[in-house]
């Protein structure tokens, strides 16, 4: 035989080689669409979530997203001695403002960005009795005690509007009934409303209805749809108090976006159970 000579395989001995390499490209193939495949899955679920996401979903790690650990501690003075009230709020919550009398004060969270709309604020009036509240106490025991009855309306109104004339006209708020509140600091002379806030209904002309100043709009020419907030904001929970002490009526009321004040429950019911009164 001559050394020279390249010996070339049998047939027999290259087909293990080619189909070893066939499937090698089959299977590298199959993975590639399988990894393409399944990005494509991705990015259309996550597309898909972010639109379908409940506002709880959407801002649960946004900066939305808030827990108020961290507690400082106020006293308002009051409008005369004897009538201040003092309390614990989250750091977060920064004054406002506060009347030139001491009466009342204003606290919020704002967030910086993009919107500049509150997540949660806190309202506090002190507001001098000039008179035995002994007896007002027991009135208020009485038709607080009766949702159904006109004397109830009456005495709950004023607790109502005083948390309704310090938030957003773009909302509707609708409260629980009074509960008598019992705390460490408050027994047998507060009482407190849970309430909740959603954007207000307003009228939208159909499309096509003439909507200059002059044109006269039928209602029926109208639709009812929620008024325009900022995302994130569309609903807000919380919590009114009426407290009445020796020299003054107190009201206190605190709120927060709807996931906040779900997953910070017990931080609320600590600044609840802070307020103290008659200092």
């Amino acid at each position: 035989m001559d050394m020279n000579q390249t010996t070339q395989p049998s047939p027999a001995q290259s087909k293990p080689i080619t189909s070893q390499r066939r499937i090698w490209y089959i299977a590298g193939t199959i993975l590639a669409v399988a990894i393409l495949a399944a990005g494509i899955y991705l990015i259309y679920h996550n597309s898909q979530s972010s639109k379908t996401a409940t506002p709880a979903a959407q801002y649960e790690k946004g900066p939305h997203n808030q827990n108020y650990s961290r507690l400082d501690n106020f006293k308002l003075d009051g409008p005369k001695p004897g009538t201040g009230i003092s309390f614990e709020k989250p750091t977060d919550y920064t004054k406002a403002l506060q009347s030139a009398d001491n009466s009342q004060a204003s606290f919020s969270h704002t967030l910086e960005s993009p919107t500049f709309a509150p997540l949660g604020a806190l309202h506090v009036l002190s507001s001098a009795a000039g008179f035995d509240t002994t007896g007002y106490i027991s009135s208020l025991k009485k038709s607080l005690a009766d949702p159904k009855s006109d004397a109830y309306k009456t005495t709950a109104e004023p607790i109502q509007t005083f948390l309704t004339s310090r938030f957003s006209p773009l909302y509707d708020v609708s409260f629980s009934d009074a509960k008598v509140l019992t705390t460490p600091n408050l027994s047998g002379n507060a009482w407190s409303l849970d309430f909740s806030a959603t954007p207000k209904k307003v009228a939208q002309p159909a499309a096509g209805v003439n909507t200059s100043p002059d044109a006269k709009v039928d209602a029926s020419q109208a639709k009812l749809v929620p008024s325009s907030v900022p995302p994130g904001f569309e609903n807000y929970k919380g919590r009114v108090v009426l407290a009445v002490g020796k020299q003054a009526i107190y009201y206190f009321a605190i709120y927060n976006t709807n996931y906040n004040w779900d997953n910070n429950a017990s931080v609320w019911q600590q600044v609840i159970n802070s307020i103290k009164i008659n200092q």
